[in-house]
């Protein structure tokens, strides 16, 4: 619900602090009054995505299009547990072994335990 969502917000603004807008698409979460109001009363801009424009969210879309590729077309499924189970495979290899470029060609597991290791546990326990 959007009482949640505000909710979790708070946590992460403990953590990070309160920036000048938050990018939404246009789920019932985003649009609820509770929302709406959490952002006033924080004087935080909530920014919509517009209906039916996936160029508004093209680092999602991007992703889509690399599981497509990559994952999907690769495959024939005749039943929904093996596209289940192929791309459970495919989630943990792009996850735990595949280096990615924005973490300096690092796995996004190593990057996180990296990253864990070189920050304050005191902090992290008091985000998480």
């Amino acid at each position: 619900s959007g009482g949640d969502v505000a909710d979790v917000l708070d946590q992460l603004i403990a953590c990070t602090g309160k920036p000048e807008s938050i990018q939404c698409d246009q789920g019932t979460e985003f649009t609820s009054m509770a929302m709406d109001l959490w952002a006033y009363g924080k004087n935080i801009g909530l920014q919509f995505s517009r209906p039916g424009t996936p160029g508004d969210n093209a680092r999602n879309e991007a992703f889509n299009g690399l599981v497509r590729r990559e994952c999907l077309s690769q495959h024939y499924f005749l039943y929904l547990s093996q596209a289940a189970g192929v791309l459970n495979s495919w989630k943990q290899q792009y996850n735990k072994l595949r280096p990615h470029g924005s973490l300096g060609q690092m796995p996004p597991a190593r990057y996180g335990a990296d990253w864990s290791k070189k920050n304050d546990p005191e902090r992290l326990a008091k985000c998480g």
